[in-house]
Formats: C-alpha cells, sequence, structure tokens
C-alpha cells in the first residue's frame, strides 16, 4: 500500500524508460519535496505524454536525495503490459516515452484501505523491536504502515525500556524518520515530531516490546475523543422542578455521537419523585425534540444516603457546524432533601 500526499505533479528530467528524476513542478501543483514525500516509502504514479497517447500508472519508492521516484512496478500502461493486464506478470514493462511526460503521484483503488485498517484513525499493536541510539529507532516486526505524528503508547509487557522511554507514556511518530520498512522514531510531542526532534534513549533494554500504534485519533480526524468531568470536589446541587446543568464542554464544527452519565447522591433521608436527564446545546435546560432530542423520565423512591447512582443519558448525535457548547442537564422533583451530582461527557467525532 503506497502513501498519500496532496498535489504532486511534477516534469521529470527525462522521458524514455528511465526513473522519474525531478526537474521542475507543474505550474499549480508541488514538486516532491513541497509535498512533503518521505525517503524510501513506495507512492503510486501516473505518467503521460502531453497528447496522452502515451501513459503509465507504476509504483515505487521515492529518494529524497536523488529526488527520484523509481518505476519499479509498471502496474498498467498505454501498451497493455503492465502488472494489471490479463496474463501479464512480473515488473510489466516500462513505456518508452517519445517525449518528455509529466508525472503526477495519485491514489489508486487498490490504495483505498478497508475497515480496521486505516492508517492515523484506528489503532493497533504490534511487536516491536528497538534499536538504542541518538534518536532511538523502533522497527515493525513483519513491516508496517504509520503516519506523520502518529501517536503511540509503549506498553507494560514486564519489559524494559532504556533511560528516556516510559511505559504508558503517549509519544509521538516523527514523519520523516518513517521508511518502507516499517522503522521510525519517536519525539515527547506533536510540536518535535514535526521539528524531527527524536528521543535519545540510552542504557539497556529487556524484553519483548508492543506498542499501540495511533493510539489516539488527532484532532480533527475521525475517531477524536474529547471528555469532560465534574470536579471530584465540587457537586452540582440541584434545584427542585428546575433543569440544572451537571456538566459542560466544547466541541469543534464537525458530526459528533456524544453521551454523558449523571451521578446522583442523596442526602439522608431524601426523595424524589422524577428524574428527567438529557444532553442540551442550551445552556442548563432541557430541550423538546427535535432540537434536543428526548428526556428520559423516571419515577423513584428514596434512595440511601450517600449511596451514587448512575444514570448514563442516551447516545446522540450532534452535527455541529461551529464550535458549540453542550451539557448535561438533569431535571428533579425532590419532596425531601437535597441531592448533589457529578457528570461525565465524552464525545467520539464520526465525521
Amino acid at each position: 500500500m503506497a502513501l498519500f500526499v496532496d498535489g504532486c505533479r511534477f516534469n521529470p528530467t527525462l522521458g524514455g524508460t528511465t526513473d522519474w528524476t525531478y526537474s521542475s513542478a507543474v505550474t499549480g501543483y508541488q514538486g516532491p519535496a513541497a509535498a512533503n514525500l518521505l525517503n524510501g516509502i513506495l507512492y503510486k504514479y501516473r505518467a503521460e505524454s502531453a497528447d496522452l497517447s502515451q501513459w503509465e500508472f507504476g509504483e515505487g519508492a521515492y529518494n529524497s536525495t536523488t529526488r527520484v521516484v523509481a518505476r519499479t512496478t509498471v502496474l498498467s500502461n498505454s501498451s497493455g503490459t503492465g502488472t494489471l493486464t490479463p496474463g501479464q506478470s512480473g515488473a510489466g514493462t516500462k513505456i518508452n516515452f517519445s517525449t518528455v511526460p509529466q508525472v503526477a503521484i495519485v491514489a489508486l483503488a487498490e490504495d483505498m484501505p478497508i475497515a480496521g485498517q486505516i492508517p492515523g484513525i484506528l489503532p493497533f499493536i504490534v511487536t516491536v523491536t528497538m534499536t538504542i541510539a541518538s534518536p532511538s529507532v523502533f522497527t515493525i516486526s513483519g513491516g508496517g504502515i504509520v503516519t506523520p505524528n502518529a501517536p503511540v503508547v509503549l506498553q507494560d509487557n514486564g519489559d524494559t525500556y532504556p533511560a528516556g522511554f516510559t511505559k504508558g507514556t503517549t509519544y509521538y511518530i516523527v514523519g520523516n524518520s518513517i521508511t518502507a520498512s516499517g522503522t521510525f522514531t519517536l519525539a515527547t510531542s506533536v510540536a518535535n515530531a514535526k521539528a524531527g526532534t527524536a528521543i535519545n534513549g540510552t542504557g539497556s533494554q529487556s524484553g519483548t516490546h508492543t506498542a499501540v500504534i495511533n493510539a489516539g485519533a488527532q484532532p480533527g480526524c475521525i475517531g477524536e475523543y474529547i471528555e469532560y468531568n465534574t470536579p471530584s470536589t465540587s457537586p452540582i446541587t440541584v434545584v427542585t422542578n428546575t433543569d440544572t446543568g451537571i456538566i459542560s464542554g466544547a466541541y469543534p464544527a464537525g458530526i459528533w455521537l456524544l453521551q454523558a452519565n449523571i451521578t446522583y447522591i442523596p442526602s439522608a433521608g431524601g426523595t424524589f419523585t422524577e428524574i428527567h436527564q438529557d444532553i442540551s446545546i442550551a445552556a442548563a435546560s432541557l430541550e423538546a425534540p427535535p432540537a434536543g432530542g428526548s428526556s428520559s423520565g423516571s419515577h423513584n423512591s428514596a434512595w440511601i444516603a450517600g449511596d451514587g447512582h448512575i444514570r448514563p443519558t442516551g447516545c446522540r448525535v450532534f452535527v455541529f457546524y461551529q464550535s458549540f457548547t453542550t451539557y448535561a442537564v438533569t431535571h428533579m422533583t425532590i419532596t425531601a432533601g437535597t441531592m448533589g451530582c457529578y457528570g461525565k461527557l465524552w464525545g467520539v467525532r464520526i465525521a
């Protein structure tokens, strides 16, 4: 599977059957360096003559030093002699371009990931080996695809890591360190990963290492998770027959799946006759459908003083066209005593 880049189209130095050595960017596009092609990584390309009579789809690794995209595997071409042509095998046949073509880095159908294999979004666990150096290099056993700035958490298997690395801590993959063989280095922050500032490990190591890649989706990605909690020392006192906001949090533009838990802790002798709770985009106010969905009603007698009862709201889908603050809200009819509440509000980006 090849890696993707945006808007990379360039003029090579030669046509013929040679590899694609970068000469200049096509007007309106980026060259390989500006598009951040990574050294040693496989990319798919389409080369085409000006009159489109000669063309070639292929795959090859990029060399950042020589600025060359290799023509290692020809997938299909204007002569019908690529590896995707029935009866054709091996590396296919390169088109002998009579003039210098334009070359674009592209994504093909076979590069589209299937569910459970989406680099940069879904988490997966791998076994890794580690070379202690400056910086220290990790290698995925059997190879694998990783993405720049992806969060990585080193797991605890009874193994030990050299100084500079701590199990359970989130690190980030340094983009310019990624190779086609599945090696990479780690940084302590996204900023350091983007800057190429990797961690230097020192000392010794032991045991088998495993890591969770894509341990948390980056902001703006599907799978991004945001959680808010009421401080444990500051319960919210519910006023009878009044909509009371228990916890609130801001979510950026996007489509979010939200849910909340509200923990109810009554005083001695506390009784109530009804609870309604829901997630709302109106501060401390239960909304009527369809804007806020439906509330969940219940009828209860007394609870034991100090005995917390956790009640989840329903899962709600919100479409935010800009950043919105949402609230977990309750409405109770309290007939005796008082009620203190804690809340947790969480959301997962689904689009």
